[in-house]
């Protein structure tokens, strides 16, 4: 039987990805989603691929939703998304912020 050509093969295509590494697609994977949502919010996203891995690097495996997990916040929210803007925090702290910037009518 004659071998399929590597375009017929089935399952990941990862020759075909932007970030071969798995770890650097997962990371542009988040990058995409973020953009999206905050296009979909009508924010302001400037951060490049390579300014959210440089955020996002020490802390990559402990983000989630948990509270002692790490998230994605900006300074002011008022400005946009930007490497001078954005930061990652322990969840804990940007609940707080949220909850302080709720009590305030922001």
């Amino acid at each position: 039987m004659e071998k399929e050509p590597y375009w017929w093969m089935r399952g990941p295509r990862i020759h075909c990805r932007k970030y071969q590494d798995e770890r650097l697609h997962a990371m542009y994977y988040a990058y995409s989603k973020t953009k999206a949502q905050c296009n979909f919010r009508n924010e302001k996203f400037e951060l490049l691929p390579e300014e959210y891995f440089a955020l996002w690097n020490e802390h990559w495996e402990k983000r989630g939703r948990k509270n002692d997990s790490y998230c994605m916040t900006r300074l002011d929210d008022t400005k946009p998304w930007n490497k001078e803007n954005a930061v990652v925090v322990c969840r804990n702290e940007q609940l707080v912020k949220n909850g302080m910037n709720r009590a305030k009518g922001k």
